[in-house]
């Protein structure tokens, strides 16, 4: 069975699988938001917005133990 398919009754009583139209506008709108995104950080990455995932990581670790220290 595909992801998102609905099980439909057809007009000779056999079960089928279709996909509902009534998800489709949901999906269009997930899909256009996943595309900004996905936009949002290719500017990111292009302006020099990003940092290696060890550092901002360590940066986080001693955030949280300094508020914890206090």
């Amino acid at each position: 069975m595909k992801p998102n398919a609905d099980k439909i009754n057809a007009q000779d009583g056999e079960r089928d699988v279709g996909s509902s139209n009534a998800q489709r506008p949901e999906r269009d709108g997930m899909h256009q938001l996943l595309i900004a995104d996905a936009r949002a950080g290719l500017a990111d990455v292009a302006a020099g917005r990003t940092r290696d995932a060890a550092s901002l990581l360590n940066e986080v670790k001693r955030r949280r133990a300094a508020r914890a220290a206090r």
